[in-house]
């Protein structure tokens, strides 16, 4: 399986454990009461069931941006592991400008 579908995969698991950490603090604070909602309703656990799938593709999509910005690759690498920020083009000295006097402009 390529790298990056198992770190899609990944990123859904730890997506969908957070989006059921994030539920069950939901249930435990009765936040904006929806504990209550959820209990008492005769849709509840469909209301639940679309806050779990909906923050698990959020958290989820977050964790594999996450990942994916935060990855070494190996061909901007300089063995530090932090990579090149400037190409070695840019790297540069000073090199001293000759400037002309005033009276020399004038002529």
């Amino acid at each position: 399986m390529p790298a990056l579908v198992r770190l899609f995969i990944r990123s859904i698991a730890i997506g969908f454990a957070l989006a059921i950490l994030f539920l069950g603090l939901v249930m435990v604070f009765d936040t904006a009461g929806l504990r209550q909602q959820i209990l008492t309703s005769g849709t509840g656990y469909m209301t639940a069931a679309v806050l779990l799938g909906l923050t698990t593709v959020l958290f989820s999509v977050v964790q594999f941006a996450r990942a994916l910005l935060c990855r070494n690759d190996d061909d901007d690498n300089d063995g530090n592991g932090r990579g090149d920020r400037f190409p070695p083009s840019l790297h540069h000295e000073l090199v001293p400008i000759p400037v002309r006097r005033d009276e020399q402009r004038r002529r």
